[in-house]
């Protein structure tokens, strides 16, 4: 019989912070998610950026001139493995890496028996540049039944 219920959450927070280092960096699959970006989808991203800049230049020199607010520059692509920057959803001291809210929020509860968890992802991805969802997930789940 359940006697209570732990809640560690965190709004606006990607799955790859709630997975140890050690899981994402020992995980197969996530590897190999990560090879493959960095050699196919990075080098194209890290290709497109300075149009990408150009463009919001533009955007921006316009919008000052008509009184509007500029919009947002865009980040650089993140490294295979590294944690995308999001300018609307993080700021400093807080999602700097993956596992950050493993080691805050999971590692001090560890030691309890839990019968089952409530997940709800939202739209924020992995944060785990060049790693999917369908393989960090199972990743995620396989950490904390090991802790």
């Amino acid at each position: 019989m359940p006697v209570g219920i732990i809640v560690r959450t965190e709004s606006s927070s990607p799955s790859g912070i709630w997975l140890s280092r050690d899981a994402v960096e020992g995980d197969a699959e996530i590897q190999r998610q990560l090879q493959v970006y960095a050699a196919t989808e990075y080098p194209q991203l890290v290709n497109a950026y300075p149009a990408k800049v150009q463009a919001w230049e533009e955007a921006a020199a316009k919008a000052k001139a008509d009184g509007k607010t500029v919009p947002v520059k865009p980040n650089p692509p993140a490294l295979a493995g590294h944690f995308p920057f999001h300018p609307y959803a993080y700021s400093a001291g807080r999602f700097e890496y993956y596992g950050a809210n493993y080691i805050s929020r999971i590692e001090p509860v560890a030691g309890y028996a839990v019968r089952g968890l409530v997940w709800d992802q939202g739209k924020n991805h992995t944060g785990i540049a060049g790693a999917d969802q369908s393989v960090v997930m199972p990743a995620l789940l396989r950490c904390w039944r090991a802790a």
